[in-house]
């Protein structure tokens, strides 16, 4: 089957960039034909390269997309300038491609995505999976549209490349965005949800599983809950990077990391980071119990196990 990705990122992503091709490499079935699309206004020559040693042990491809960032001049650009690059997938892949999924940086791949690809996208412009957004009444009262309507997170974005040209999806959300910033709080996402509100597909919470469905796992469909869980396919670590100590306690954090580990990337950046927010979040600690004689208020929030969220939703005492 032929499987066609896009990542948006600059140099100092391209090693997350590279975590989340390694992770759907390792989950390819044989007979797939993957292609990444790599959306990018910065990559330099040893980061290419590194690209290249990986889709050639595993008989893919990839093509670089040079973007200039000036075509997004007067949007919220408050989450980075390169969310607003996925609005130009449509028009930067080949003619005879009909449908690609983007995915963020901060994402794992965990199966071959075979249901993701079979989808029938008929008359849709996207697929994606709920946000925690969508449980709110203040999101929709900003968007101005229903609530019934739901509100999806566009880290993990199924495109119907084709429906996206014919009605001009790009422009329609640009358009939103630079006319509406005050209603863009989250920039792309939202716009993406108020000009693809009628036109979108609701994938299991499996396909894109953050840690919001498991802090409060009742308001979600209790069996998707339990193959978020169990059978995760694509783990999105939105607000809770593994490689960010004080951020580092998803449910399926063990994932990334063992990820990671196979990928061989070595010591690097990432680690560094790491290592390096670590020693700031002690430091603050420290002098914050000093200047006011009494604890951290924003120690590292503990992980939510299996265990618990499995209790919350059976009522297990």
């Amino acid at each position: 089957m032929k499987k066609n990705f896009a990542l948006c990122f600059n140099d100092g992503y391209a090693d997350f960039c590279y975590l989340v091709m390694f992770s759907i490499l390792k989950n390819k079935k044989a007979s797939d034909e993957i292609m990444f699309h790599l959306l990018t206004d910065q990559l330099n020559e040893k980061q290419e390269n590194k690209f290249n040693a990986l889709v050639e042990k595993s008989k893919a491809s990839f093509k670089v997309h040079q973007i200039d960032k000036k075509r997004f001049d007067g949007l919220n650009t408050s989450w980075s300038v390169y969310t607003w690059f996925r609005m130009l997938i449509p028009e930067v892949v080949d003619q005879d491609i009909s449908k690609v999924l983007y995915i963020d940086c901060d994402i794992t791949i965990n199966s071959n995505l075979d249901y993701i690809f079979n989808l029938d996208m008929t008359g849709n412009a996207i697929a994606a999976v709920i946000d925690v957004e969508s449980t709110k009444q203040s999101t929709f009262d900003r968007l101005k549209y229903p609530m019934a309507k739901q509100y999806i997170c566009a880290g993990v974005l199924l495109i119907n490349v084709d429906y996206w040209r014919e009605h001009n999806i790009a422009k329609k959300i640009l358009d939103f965005g630079r006319k509406y910033p005050e209603r863009c709080v989250f920039p792309d996402q939202c716009a993406i949800n108020y000009v693809c509100q009628d036109t979108k597909i609701m994938l299991p919470l499996k396909f894109g599983v953050t840690n919001s469905f498991f802090s409060n796992p009742v308001i979600f469909d209790k069996i998707q809950v339990v193959e978020a869980i169990e059978a995760p396919e694509i783990i999105h670590y939105a607000g809770n990077a593994p490689w960010v100590y004080h951020k580092n306690y998803h449910t399926h954090k063990e994932i990334w990391w063992k990820n990671k580990g196979e990928a061989k990337l070595g010591f690097n950046n990432i680690n560094f980071g790491y290592l390096k927010s670590m020693i700031l979040h002690y430091a603050r600690s420290i002098k914050f119990v000093i200047i006011h004689f009494k604890p951290f208020p924003r120690m590292k929030p503990s992980t939510i196990s299996k265990k618990e969220v499995l209790r919350k939703i059976y009522s297990i005492n």
